[in-house]
């Protein structure tokens, strides 16, 4: 039975595959069970995509499950890239995709809101706009991630950037602000502080700037950091170099952080190389550096992080007799009053000279001095003695109170001078030289009240001067507003008289009687002058003769013209000499030595005279040419002269002209 039923069931699986050839089987296609559908996100409030927004945002999204429901969101901000256009992948996903890459997270923020106010910080420095993506992802209750999260491409804007506004006092009034740079006494205790403000948080309500801002006081910002680069050497380049600083974990090294400072109080009294706090900060520019950053995440532009000061303040310089606003007491010039003009020393009253002064030499070798005022003109080749006081301010603790007595306690002097002389060529020839200044020159004396003076000499030339003198202190500082006393050298030669003679007439000036008040010349063609005007100059060489006139051209000629529009004018021509007497100014006359015992000193007066500049002018009568001779009125054509010899040459010439 056994074989039989092997033979039957052999049978039986042969008829099967029989039947399976003849028609056919399908094979088995299991169906995929999805066990849960993931959620999608959708942003439904948020800045206009690749447009902008303030940084300060309210932004709105939702979620979706179709198999259930979700239960939070995970949100991250990066910087945008831009999309490859040779791939559909999105490439943000390599930045913030937890469904595809889990560690993404690390950069992820958690909520169950469906709304939130985010900053979208810009931390660029002071770079006021960003390019972000923002992404958000819903996850719902399986723990399951939106593969294809929501993003957004914008720009995060601020308002603008952080400010700093600097005051030397504990006390931040206006009296006391700073607009960039200030100056403080050498060895004087003094204080810097300062506060700043953002435009960012305009559009914050105080309950939101509570939580933003973490460092008081309620302003926006997140405290402040400051350097002081020329004291404090640190190498910028490799280690942070702004205070105050800790240790950071996370660089394994001191960072420096923003804190609540605001204020630096400086002794300025120790040694040179002791602690900033009390050392004594050296004469000369020094730098303070304060940075913030507020809300926006935007810090204060380089630009408008420093503050210049300058440790010793610098010396005063006047010269004398020169017009100041300025009143003079025991303790020097101070503040402003009546015009002082002061001649004599204040300081040092046992000096009677009035200051400045010129003194001439005469050729006996005698001398004799004058002052003279802001402005003038002097003698050439006199010699000018001017005087400056100076002192330093009292501001400063001089070095002598310090008991550091090895350097000079006088402020000294430096002098230079500009100046321009005009030659021959007049004001279009200026012959123009400066010096530099000179070597600083402790003074020969110094007052009670600390001023110092001290005088200057030389030789006056032909030029315009501007002498330029300034103190200077045991720092070497330079008075930065030296005082300039402008004065001029060469007085300008006098015209003594004119007169008019014949041609060919011999003539000599007589300086006593010689005038130059002569108005009105009257001359006669020819005749005898006697018993006529006493005034009358007779000219022998009067001829008749013609012009020829070009209006247009504004062209006179008395030879006739070959061509051009002329017009023929016939008339009486007379030659006349004109000699000019000048002299030179009395202090500036050459002198020549004798050669006899008779014969005089001084040179002749005229003999530096170069040359005289003329020029001779004309008017026509205004009413159209018409000669006015009394209460008539005269015919060109008709003598208008009693003279009968003059009768007959004017008929002549008429007849000549028909």
């Amino acid at each position: 039975m056994r074989i039989q039923s092997r033979q039957v069931a052999g049978y039986l699986l042969v008829g099967i595959m029989a039947m399976m050839v003849m028609f056919g089987c399908r094979a088995f296609e299991p169906e995929t069970v999805i066990v849960n559908k993931a959620p999608d996100t959708y942003l439904t409030g948020a800045p206009i995509e690749e447009g902008g927004g303030l940084f300060h945002y309210h932004m709105f999204w939702r979620g979706t499950d179709q198999d259930g429901t979700v239960t939070r969101f995970v949100w991250a901000l990066t910087d945008s890239t831009i999309q490859d256009d040779d791939t559909d992948d999105d490439e943000e996903d390599t930045r913030f995709n937890p469904a595809v890459n889990i560690n993404t997270l690390d950069i992820g923020n958690w909520t169950t809101k469906t709304d939130t106010i985010i900053d979208f910080q810009i931390n660029g420095g002071s770079v006021t706009s960003r390019d972000m993506t923002f992404h958000i992802v819903a996850v719902d209750d399986r723990g399951d991630y939106d593969r294809t999260p929501a993003r957004l491409y914008f720009l995060s804007n601020s308002l603008g950037q952080p400010r700093i506004q600097f005051f030397n006092s504990e006390d931040q009034t206006d009296e006391h602000a700073i607009a960039g740079a200030d100056t403080v006494g050498y060895a004087q205790p003094f204080v810097l502080s300062w506060r700043g403000t953002t435009p960012n948080i305009a559009n914050f309500t105080e309950e939101a700037l509570v939580e933003s801002d973490e460092v008081g006081p309620l302003d926006g910002l997140s405290g402040y950091k400051y350097r002081l680069p020329a004291d404090v050497e640190c190498d910028a380049v490799n280690e942070d170099c702004w205070l105050p600083r800790q240790f950071d974990a996370e660089l394994n090294r001191r960072a420096s952080y923003f804190d609540e400072v605001t204020m630096l109080s400086f002794e300025n009294s120790g040694v040179a190389d002791g602690p900033l706090e009390t050392r004594r900060l050296g004469h000369g520019n020094h730098l303070l550096m304060v940075n913030s950053i507020d809300v926006a995440g935007v810090e204060v532009p380089v630009d408008r992080q420093v503050l210049n000061f300058v440790v010793n303040y610098d010396p005063d310089t006047y010269i004398l007799g020169h017009p100041k606003w300025w009143d003079f007491n025991e303790d020097g010039l101070e503040d402003p009053g009546e015009v002082a003009d002061l001649n004599q020393d204040p300081f040092f009253s046992d000096d009677l000279n009035q200051y400045p002064f010129y003194t001439v030499f005469s050729p006996d070798l005698s001398s004799a001095s004058a002052p003279f005022s802001y402005g003038d003109v002097i003698p050439q080749r006199s010699v000018a003695t001017f005087k400056a006081v100076g002192w330093d301010d009292a501001r400063d603790i001089r070095y002598d109170a310090l008991g550091e007595t090895d350097i000079a306690e006088a402020v000294s002097f430096q002098a230079k001078f500009d100046a321009v002389g005009l030659y021959r060529g007049g004001e279009n020839s200026p012959f123009r030289f400066e010096t530099q200044f000179s070597t600083p020159a402790y003074s020969w004396a110094e007052g009670t009240t600390g001023a110092s003076a001290d005088t200057i000499s030389f030789h006056v030339g032909s030029f315009d001067y501007d002498l330029t003198i300034r103190g200077v202190d045991e720092h070497l500082q330079r008075d930065s507003t030296p005082d300039i006393f402008k004065f001029g050298g060469n007085n300008k030669p006098e015209v003594q008289c004119l007169k008019i003679v014949q041609p060919g007439t011999d003539s000599e000036f007589v300086t006593e009687t010689c005038t130059t008040e002569v108005d009105t010349f009257y001359v006669m063609l020819s005749g005898d002058v006697s018993g006529s005007h006493p005034d009358w100059i007779n000219l022998v060489s009067v001829e008749a003769g013609f012009a020829w006139v070009n209006p247009a051209a504004n062209a006179v000629t008395y030879d006739e013209p070959f061509a051009g529009d002329f017009a023929e004018i016939g008339g009486f021509f007379f030659t006349y000499e004109l000699e000019i007497y000048a002299e030179d100014h009395v202090d500036e006359r050459l002198f020549l030595p004798p050669t006899t015992g008779g014969d005089p000193a001084m040179g002749l007066p005229a003999e530096r005279m170069l040359s005289c500049r003329y020029e001779i002018t004309s008017e026509s009568d205004a009413l159209a040419n018409v000669i006015q001779d009394g209460t008539g009125e005269d015919d060109l054509l008709q003598i208008t002269y009693s003279l009968a010899e003059n009768s007959a040459d004017h008929d002549d010439y008429i007849d000549s002209k028909g």
